[in-house]
This record gives structure tokens, sequence and C-alpha cells, in this order.
């Protein structure tokens, strides 16, 4: 079977326009090529939605994800008590 791939873009800090540029021309992939594009400087999030892909067909694997989620959702809970307006 032959292996097909998909494309998970994230991009690191750059100049305004390279990043600009860059984004565009990965959301006008043509048809079969699927694309997802995560926040900037979002490797974290890239990585969170390609295990998601992957977890897909393992379950263990969607149960790590959900613990990490919750951890992280936990650790932002905690820094936004922590903001004053």
């Amino acid at each position: 079977m032959k292996n097909e791939c998909c494309i998970i873009w994230h991009e690191e800090n750059g100049a305004y326009n390279d990043n600009y540029n860059k984004a565009f021309s990965i959301l006008q992939m043509p048809a079969g090529v699927p694309v997802a594009t995560v926040a900037l400087n979002g490797a974290k999030n890239a990585a969170i939605l390609a295990l998601q892909i992957v977890s897909a067909m393992d379950v263990s694997i969607q149960n790590k994800i959900i613990q990490y989620k919750q951890e992280l959702k936990k650790q932002v809970l905690s820094k936004s008590k922590k903001i004053k307006v």
C-alpha cells in the first residue's frame, strides 16, 4: 500500500510579508493535497493535530492526548487566575 501524506504547516517568527506569503501559498494547495494550518509559532499545536489524526486508529494515543490537553487546560486556568483586570 502506498503511503499518502498530508501537510500540517506552522510558521516560526519571521518578517510579516514572508509569513503572509508563505501562508497564502500553503492555502492554495491543489485538490488532493490536504492541508492544515496552525498558529504562528504553533509547533506544539501542529504536533497535537498530527497526533489526533494518528490517534483515530489508536485508543491509547487518544487517551494520552486527552490527558495532555487536560493538563494544558489546567495550566491556562491557573495562569488566568493571576490576571487582574
